[in-house]
Parts: structure tokens; C-alpha cells; sequence
């Protein structure tokens, strides 16, 4: 047993403290399943450490919140693009109708000068109408004075002096 004895004393006690070491966790195992079947199960409580439970949870609470936020700013971006778009084309409509209204204005303006002209052109030609049909009216009167003064003429007894009757005749009317 000596030789054994410098054996282990040779390897600086390694080996001893090996075996030291397995028998003494040995025996904690031991006593703690001895103390787990002998303990009733409403005196041991486990309280898991927040250190276990966040290695436990599968994604770290920061990472998350960081994926939130950006997908935050994400959406956010895109309902303002999607706000802009709506705007640009509520300004083309705009723009379309505007356009649409010029248009319409200026084709009314068009019809409203077409008008005029037409009723300028009417009433010009009324006038000429009018101017026309006096001329007319006064040639027949003059017509009619130049029978009335033939027809006294013709008949002496009815009034009529000489001097009518010779400037009747000088004028080139009848005889």
C-alpha cells in the first residue's frame, strides 16, 4: 500500500483529488434526492432567475422592439406615400376639371360671340329692311302725289291753278 501511497504522492496528488471530488459530489447528489422524496411538493417553490428566463425566451426583447419600430416606420412611410399619391392624383383630377371648365367657358364664350354677331347681323339686316321698305313707302307716296297731281291735272275744274299745271309739265310728266 506504501508503493500506492507514492504513487499518488508522485503525481502530486492528482489522483486523490479526483476521487475526493466524484465521492463528494456523489454523496450532495444523494442527500438532495434523499431531501426531494422525503419533502412534500408545497414546500419547494422554484423561483427561476431572470437571468434562466431570458435564455429561455426565444428572442430578445430589445431585437423585438427595434423590429417593431422600424415596421413602425415602415407602415408609417408607406401611408404617407400612399397620402401623397392620393393628393397628386386629387390634383390631376382637379387640374382635368379645371381644364374641362376652361373649355366649357371658353366654347360658351364662343356661342355667346356667335350670338351677338348673329343678333348684330339680324338687326342690320331689319334695318336695311326697315330702310328698304320706307324707301319703298316713300316712292309710293311720291307715286301716289304724282297720280294725285296728273289726276287734277287732267281735270281743270277741280282746283288746280295754271302755274301747277305748268310746272308739271315742265317736270317731263304726262300731258
Amino acid at each position: 500500500m506504501n508503493n500506492t501511497f507514492n504513487n499518488l504522492v508522485i503525481y502530486n496528488g492528482y489522483p486523490l483529488s479526483v476521487v475526493v471530488a466524484v465521492a463528494f459530489h456523489s454523496f450532495i447528489l444523494v442527500f438532495l434526492i434523499w431531501l426531494q422524496s422525503n419533502a412534500s411538493m408545497d414546500s419547494l417553490e422554484l423561483v427561476q432567475p431572470t437571468i434562466i428566463r431570458a435564455l429561455i425566451i426565444d428572442e430578445n426583447p430589445q431585437v423585438r422592439n427595434e423590429r417593431i419600430q422600424e415596421r413602425q416606420r415602415l407602415e408609417q412611410i408607406e401611408q404617407e406615400r400612399i397620402v401623397r399619391e392620393e393628393q397628386q392624383r386629387q390634383l390631376e383630377e382637379e387640374a382635368v376639371r379645371q381644364a374641362e371648365l376652361e373649355r366649357q367657358l371658353e366654347e360658351a364664350e364662343r356661342d355667346r360671340q356667335a350670338l351677338i354677331e348673329r343678333e348684330e347681323l339680324e338687326r342690320q339686316r331689319l334695318f336695311e329692311l326697315e330702310r328698304q321698305r320706307e324707301r319703298e313707302q316713300q316712292e309710293l307716296e311720291e307715286q301716289r302725289q304724282r297720280e294725285f297731281g296728273r289726276s287734277r291735272k287732267s281735270t281743270p275744274g277741280r282746283g288746280g291753278s295754271a302755274s301747277e299745271t305748268r310746272s308739271v309739265c315742265s317736270t317731263g310728266g304726262p300731258h
